[in-house]
């Protein structure tokens, strides 16, 4: 994932009476001169406090409002200095006092949309167009205009050629529309004659790192934070490398530099749940993507506006928080921005069918489909729709279709096979898994699955000749055993079943899904009692398990109780009205037919 360019606005909570630092004074003036002496000296939180009390005692001190832009920026707090210099310019500052920073505060905290309804070429002296344009430049470029993006660079570049932010904005033009040995000559222009400024340093490791020379790129980086600590942007690209690099030791003090130094940036929290996910850490990975769902749905809207790789990353985190109904409205406003992105157009998709919203899965997938029938991860997840909506014949024929332009994937022919069984064509399906088993003898899951499908068709013989011969390969047998279990159970052995069963529950005494294979066993064999108490033991383990309520409610039946069995469908239908909707109008019929 490419690193993303922004930094976080860090909300300022304003004092309604002065805010107390080591010293008072009496005037603004007073407070501005301590202010900056603090700054200079390396104490910036003192100085940005001295400046607030400045403006505390005059609202409208030039020199103090535009000091504290300046900390502001370098403190990391982007959206509150625009917020303090666009009020300085409001009040009559010379625009050359104030618009170059302002850009920088704009373009850190994102508000592209901000940016570009505020600078306006037309409305500064002839000496700022330049940078006016550079920097409307790389708001649009930020939003993906690129043709609109080079327009505005080109117009920069006629008033002055050697102008810092247009030399900036043109690396990422060159970038964007991939022509990295041009992107690289302005790159090293910008670090030869701005040896200390932290962006140019940004650009050039962005190129090297574009260009795949990552130990030259993870230099260019450090340098970038070595001339300004807060560089966030730098700083998670640098991230973005090293684990790319495997290096996670060293990304890891990264990380844990921006969640210290940035608490409220959901980057920090996305990188944190990465980082988590890569050492194994699954209760950490859900705890930090939670957050990273939370500091998103926390920023102001213009922090999105016209962003489409935060709106991204946004969609990225809420996704893996398995937030599906906010990740599509994220996406919604990505595509907006890139209408054509493959990536995104999937991630849509997915969410939608984890939303069990099908057709609009399907009604999403079709033009990129459609622009490229090629693409085996468009095909594979549009095939995958169709089988969710009981198409299996349209999931077949394009699963098929990819195939035959010779793309060769083992996970692909495993999803045709499963389309194939699903569609009740067992003999094509099982010849596929058998080809897959055949081909990687190693991966135990083929095994597991194919015997499952053998079960599904009615042979249990093969299914348990080939559970058997699993039996050494699989480090967790309890799927394995259970399915012996359900093979045996399959040619008549109900005893031998039974007691696989018993003594699968001594070593995992709360495997519901156990519980419920052995009392259907015992339902039919009659021993209604023993199947009952076992199911309220696995319905104790987990009450809202609708399999167990349908089973239950069948129980009843059999029981002749059919208050109780009708009492367990309509729970089991309210739980989970699609999957269980055929079981309870069965038990209805039942019911009916008994009364």
């Amino acid at each position: 994932m490419r690193a993303l360019g922004w930094a976080l606005l860090i909300p300022v909570l304003c004092a309604t009476v002065l805010v107390q630092a080591q010293s008072a004074f009496n005037s603004a003036d007073g407070y501005f001169e301590d202010a900056i002496e603090r700054i200079s000296d390396g104490d910036s939180a003192g100085g940005i406090i001295q400046l607030r009390n400045a403006l505390q005692l005059d609202p409208e001190h030039i020199p103090s409002m535009l000091a504290l832009g300046k900390a502001l920026l370098s403190a990391g707090e982007p959206a509150d200095a625009s917020l303090i210099l666009s009020d300085a310019l409001l009040l009559g500052v010379e625009p050359e006092q104030v618009i170059p920073t302002l850009a920088d505060a704009y373009l850190g905290a994102r508000s592209y949309a901000e940016l570009l309804r505020s600078f306006q070429p037309a409305n500064v002296p002839r000496t700022l167009r330049a940078e006016v344009y550079a920097a409307r430049a790389q708001a649009m470029l930020a939003q993906g205009r690129l043709a609109s993006g080079g327009e505005m660079l080109e117009a920069a570049k006629a008033v002055d050629p050697t102008n810092k932010r247009a030399l900036i904005a043109e690396v990422t033009y060159r970038l964007q529309r991939a022509e990295l040995g041009q992107a690289l000559g302005i790159s090293s222009t910008l670090i030869e004659r701005f040896p200390s400024d932290t962006r140019s340093w940004s650009s050039h490791a962005s190129v090297l790192h574009a260009q795949g020379r990552l130990a030259d790129a993870a230099d260019a980086y450090k340098a970038a934070i070595d001339a300004e600590e807060g560089n966030a942007d730098a700083r998670i690209a640098l991230i973005d490398l090293l684990m790319e690099t495997r290096r996670d030791a060293e990304a890891e003090g990264h990380i844990s530099y921006l969640r210290d130094s940035y608490p409220n940036d959901p980057r920090a929290a996305y990188y944190s749940a990465l980082f988590a996910a890569r050492a194994g850490d699954a209760e950490k990975e859900a705890e930090e993507l939670s957050l990273a769902v939370s500091l998103f749905a926390a920023l102001d809207e213009r922090q999105l506006e016209g962003n489409p790789k935060l709106l991204m990353l946004a969609a990225l985190s809420s996704y893996g928080a398995r937030s599906f109904e906010t990740t599509v409205n994220y996406i919604d406003g990505f595509l907006a921005l890139q209408p054509d992105d493959a990536g995104a157009i999937r991630l849509k998709a997915s969410a939608l069918l984890a939303l069990d919203d099908t057709s609009d899965a399907i009604r999403t997938l079709l033009p990129q489909y459609q622009r490229d029938p090629r693409d085996p991860a468009t095909a594979s997840l549009l095939a995958a729709a169709y089988s969710d909506e009981g198409n299996f014949q349209r999931a077949e024929e394009i699963l098929i279709a990819v195939g035959a332009t010779g793309y060769d994937s083992e996970s692909l022919t495993r999803q045709l096979a499963f389309t194939r069984l699903n569609a009740g064509s067992y003999g094509e399906g099982i010849a596929d898994l058998e080809a897959l088993r055949e081909r990687y003898p190693e991966q135990s899951s083929l095994g597991v699955q194919l015997a499952m499908a053998y079960l599904r068709s009615n042979q249990p013989e093969k299914a348990l000749l080939l559970l058997d011969e699993l039996s050494s390969e699989v480090t967790d047998s309890t799927p394995l055993q259970n399915l012996r279990a359900v093979s045996l159970s399959y040619l008549g052995e109900q005893a031998a079943a039974e007691r696989l069963w018993v003594k699968m529950l001594e070593a995992s005494p709360e495997s519901v899904e156990v519980m419920l294979n052995l009392a259907t066993s015992l339902m039919q064999n009659r021993s209604y009692g023993e199947a009952r108490a076992m199911l309220e033991i696995a319905q104790s383990i987990d009450p809202e398990s609708t399999p167990a309520l349908i089973m239950s409610a069948k129980l009843h039946l059999r029981m002749n109780d059919p208050e109780s069995a009708l009492r367990d469908a309509e729970r089991a239908r309210t739980l989970a009205p699609d999957s269980v909707d055929g079981a309870w109008q069965t038990i209805r019929a039942l019911l009916a037919l008994d009364r």
